[in-house]
């Protein structure tokens, strides 16, 4: 792919009454019309950035092919390698479970680590939504399959919008981004499930408070959009591990709030200490992340945070001062002294 923006959408892995993958079937043949059809209609949506001066190239699923998998892992491993064989910025496919009472398509998305410099724990796979459609047997009903097909294009306009927001960020163009996002939220409106699109949100701002003259507020908003990704997986028990993104998120704004800069006295032992814990809780999540390096940017935030509450902190002749918590002379406990 050659494009400045280059999206691939694949075949949705349909599942049989085994929960195994069922290629072939009439059902998977509508499947294969709906990734048709999300191609389709993306790339005038997406073109809309060539005006900016990007060129966008979309591949549907007959040049992108199989990405089927029965366990998200290996529908990962597939995604990820399509990526980097034709190099996508993002691959879409998804699930199409028909198997109980009701059909589900769950639609889902790959970044590889390249595409996000500086953002490496958002990489890999995404589930972007899930569209439940009760009763009709989705190899024959005709007004099942056409629900679930209207349900999923009523999405196009605001999916774009957000593919657009990821594919910059390997342009540094943060600020652009974080307006796609917010155009996509406004677009999706009360559609779908949008926590994927509150922690890029709150990523992007959260990039972007340290050059804005209300650093404060930005950072608030930031924190707001990474807790509410944090709440909707909680409730929802996504498989798929907003949760130690989310807290890592999350202690990235509590490290901007509280570390003062580079100014000797002017962090704050309290802010700290906080980012610390929600960096070891993001380190608790026991769900894969399936190519993020989440990880190795948990391991870089415990040690930044402890340097600058060392460097801050260490021992002088100047204490802590307890009515505002900022930190001039002894260190926390929680830092290691040796």
């Amino acid at each position: 792919m050659s494009g400045d923006v280059n999206v691939a959408v694949g075949d949705f892995t349909v599942l049989d009454e085994r929960g195994q993958v069922a290629p072939g079937s009439d059902v998977w043949i509508y499947a294969r019309g709906l990734a048709d059809d999300i191609a389709t209609e993306l790339t005038p949506e997406l073109a809309a950035i060539e005006r900016q001066g990007y060129t966008v190239v979309v591949w549907g699923p007959d040049r992108v092919g199989d990405l089927s998998g029965v366990s998200s892992e290996e529908r990962a491993r597939r995604m990820e390698a399509r990526a980097h064989a034709i190099d996508a910025d993002v691959v879409l496919s998804g699930v199409l479970d028909a198997t109980t009472g009701e059909a589900v398509l769950s639609t889902e998305f790959f970044v590889p680590e390249v595409q996000l410099p500086g953002a490496g724990e958002l990489a890999g796979l995404h589930t972007l939504d899930r569209i439940a459609k009760a009763g009709g047997e989705l190899g024959v009903d005709r007004r099942a399959r056409g629900e679930l097909r209207g349900e999923l294009l009523r999405r196009v306009r605001g999916l774009a919008e957000f593919i657009l927001g990821v594919a910059l960020y390997k342009f540094y163009s943060i600020s652009e981004a974080y307006e796609h996002f917010r155009v996509a939220e406004s677009a999706l409106g009360e559609l779908g499930d949008r926590k994927v699109l509150y922690l890029f949100l709150g990523n992007a701002l959260g990039k972007l408070a340290g050059s804005r003259r209300d650093r404060r507020q930005a950072l608030e908003r930031a924190r707001s959009y990474y807790e509410r990704a944090r709440r909707l997986d909680a409730r929802d028990g996504d498989p798929y591990a907003l949760y130690g993104r989310a807290y890592l998120g999350l202690a990235e704004i509590a490290f901007q709030r509280s570390s003062g800069g580079c100014q000797r006295g002017r962090a704050h032992r309290e802010g700290l200490e906080e980012s610390a814990r929600l960096y070891r809780q993001a380190s608790q999540d026991p769900r894969r992340v399936g190519g993020a390096n989440l990880g190795t940017k948990v391991a870089f935030g415990l040690g930044r945070t402890a340097s600058r509450a060392w460097s801050a902190c260490r021992p002088s002749t100047a204490t802590c001062s307890t009515r505002s918590s900022s930190c001039s002379g002894s260190c926390p406990q929680w830092i290691s002294m040796s």
